[in-house]
């Protein structure tokens, strides 16, 4: 029994890849289905005809191919040099603008020229009412309660 003949028959007979047997059997099918026929001569003669175009470029095939394929792949790797350099400037430039904004806009918030000084004599009192604050801490009968025992604080001061 003879088995059906395919796309992929058809496909590689047109490419001479069919052992004879089988090629018999393709040519037999074409003999048999006109259209089937048509078509497989019209890819024929494209594969000839490319064939012929490729044949009058100067140079061997291979050659060309390992030619071109170095190009390409030299053309990516400088593709991929000028990505790292457009990041490495893209962050110099916001470093420097970060750089000279700082410079010229200076510290965030009052500058030390408008701002009001400070008191001094503020100052002491909050000193004053820290240490009275600690010195309370330390007597016991001053923590829990409200009112002052006058002996503890003398005790303690």
């Amino acid at each position: 029994m003879i088995d059906p003949i395919t796309d992929g028959d058809l496909t590689a007979y047109i490419d001479g890849q069919l052992d004879v047997m089988r090629r018999l059997e393709v040519e037999a099918h074409l003999a048999a289905n006109p259209a089937t026929a048509a078509r497989v001569m019209a890819e024929l003669h494209d594969r000839d005809a490319l064939r012929a175009a490729f044949a009058q470029l100067p140079g061997p095939g291979p050659e060309r191919n390992r030619h071109a394929a170095r190009r390409i792949d030299r053309s990516m790797r400088w593709r991929r040099v000028g990505a790292r350099l457009k990041r490495a400037a893209a962050i110099a430039v916001m470093v420097g603008a970060g750089w000279l904004a700082h410079d010229e806009v200076g510290r965030f918030g009052v500058p030390g020229t408008i701002a009001a000084p400070v008191d001094p004599t503020l100052i002491e009192d909050a000193q004053q009412a820290r240490q009275v604050a600690q010195m309370r801490a330390r007597v016991a009968s001053q923590r829990s309660g409200s009112t002052y025992d006058r002996a503890a604080i003398e005790a303690a001061t």
